[in-house]
């Protein structure tokens, strides 16, 4: 059977949008995440989530790809939250991996939302 990557984009509100992804991150992603790229740049949204609970595995280039997304300047405006990542994928995150300040971890879409309740965006 082919792997696959794909995504659900949804908002929660005119200033945060919502993408949930579900399959492999692979290289094979590479497509799909230079259209979220840019649609990112081209949005108005100040805080970006990504879904990863149905995300069934992150391999090398997966997360090359996923830090090469997050680290565009045109980004680096928008926060950005990641949330329902496995805990070795977390791992990997948050000791093997640089990923710029304007990236955070949550565990649930619950935390993430009050993150940004109590940033007030």
């Amino acid at each position: 059977m082919a792997e696959y990557f794909s995504y659900v984009h949804r908002n929660l509100h005119s200033q945060i949008a919502v993408f949930e992804f579900e399959g492999n991150l692979d290289a094979s992603s590479q497509k799909t995440l230079l259209m979220i790229s840019n649609w990112m740049g081209n949005s108005d949204v100040k805080c970006i989530l990504f879904d990863f609970r149905k995300i069934k595995e992150i391999n090398g280039a997966g997360f090359i790809l996923l830090l090469a997304l997050f680290s565009r300047k045109a980004h680096k405006k928008k926060k950005i939250i990641l949330y329902g990542l496995d805990k070795p994928y977390e791992e990997l995150f948050h000791t093997m991996f640089h990923y710029p300040s304007n990236v955070e971890i949550q565990k649930t879409e619950a935390d993430a939302i009050r993150v940004l309740l109590l940033a007030n965006i």
